[in-house]
């Protein structure tokens, strides 16, 4: 049945249709991927914690409470010591974090 209100315009385009389509299956794959992924990184990273003996979480902490105490203007050496990380490890995380600040 046609309808012949003039004030009621349809328009269908196959090739507009068929593109969004396209679009959509692409995004939900992109998604899927990028979950599917997360989760084998997330699994990847508790794996390479615990073979190295380290909790996830466990070295952020770390990180937090160098930057912490660094910024209270810690001594190096106070920080390895009750942070319990070597000189160099403590030098890169002040480093790192320095460098996200620029």
């Amino acid at each position: 049945m046609l309808i012949e209100d003039p004030s009621i315009d349809l328009y269908y385009d196959y090739h507009d249709e068929l593109r969004k389509l396209r679009e959509s299956v692409v995004q939900t794959c992109k998604q899927e991927f990028a979950k599917e992924n997360f989760e084998k990184g997330e699994k990847l990273g508790e794996k390479f914690g615990e073979e190295r003996g380290l909790k996830l979480g466990e070295a952020n902490k770390e990180k937090e409470m160098v930057i912490n105490m660094y910024k209270d203007n810690a001594l190096i050496e106070k920080i390895c010591k009750y942070v319990n990380l070597p000189i160099k490890k403590v030098n890169k995380i002040i480093d790192d974090y320095k460098k996200s600040l620029k």
